[in-house]
């Protein structure tokens, strides 16, 4: 099944009507035209608004944020997202909703991504892919967070139809050898050191990424 692959940048204000009715319109315009074999969109980590860009985002609608007495700037702002979301899902109710996201917390701290209200709600109902990248040397800090994010989804009752990991990217001083790799994936797909209540993932549900040769890739 192909998908449609749905990116932003940090410099663009997903809550402006005009920007989010294009992106919407261009979402449903490729579905009605080719969702005869695109059956799913994927969301990347940067659609949200980036905690750098919070207070500008803020001021841009601050006339809106005003007349709402029950939010400060951070909630509006996260549950506007949310209803951007949950409306192009209501106009294209067929259509799986996938997320390739960081950490539940940092998702949520930092892109204002309330991935978990997403996964409750039903919104995202397709894949759940998380990145989870950690260099060599952070190990541990693997593990922990993958217990801590495991932990959660668990303690929420949420069960994702699919879940996937992305680890050993090269780029931003992330340079796994093979061994960490092997580490890493053993780690996941080793039953007896999964957290309570989860199982091990299969080899088909741990993604890499080598950013470095995406980002040599000639241009036309």
């Amino acid at each position: 099944m192909s998908q449609l692959f749905l990116v932003s940048t940090p410099d663009v204000d997903l809550l402006h009507p005009n920007v989010w009715g294009e992106l919407q319109n261009i979402a449903t315009d490729f579905i009605s035209k080719y969702g005869s074999f695109v059956k799913g969109i994927i969301f990347d980590d940067r659609l949200g608004i980036p905690k750098a860009a919070e207070q500008e985002v803020a001021n841009l609608h601050r006339s809106t944020i005003t007349a709402d007495k029950d939010s400060n700037d951070k909630s509006w702002i996260k549950r506007a997202l949310t209803n951007n979301l949950a409306n192009l899902k209501k106009a294209l109710p067929s259509t799986r909703f996938s997320i390739s996201a960081n950490l539940l917390r940092y998702a949520l701290n930092d892109q204002n991504q309330d991935v978990l209200n997403w996964l409750k709600s039903g919104i995202i109902n397709g894949e759940y892919n998380l990145q989870l990248y950690k260099n060599g040397g952070q190990y541990n800090d693997f593990v922990k967070n993958y217990q801590e994010h495991m932990a959660e989804l668990v303690d929420k009752g949420i069960t994702p139809n699919r879940l996937s990991i992305s680890i050993g990217y090269i780029a931003n001083g992330v340079n796994l050898s093979r061994d960490q790799i092997r580490q890493q994936v053993g780690y996941l797909t080793n039953t007896s050191k999964q957290p309570p209540n989860t199982k091990p993932l299969s080899p088909s549900q741990i993604l890499g990424f080598d950013y470095r040769t995406i980002a040599n890739i000639p241009k036309s």
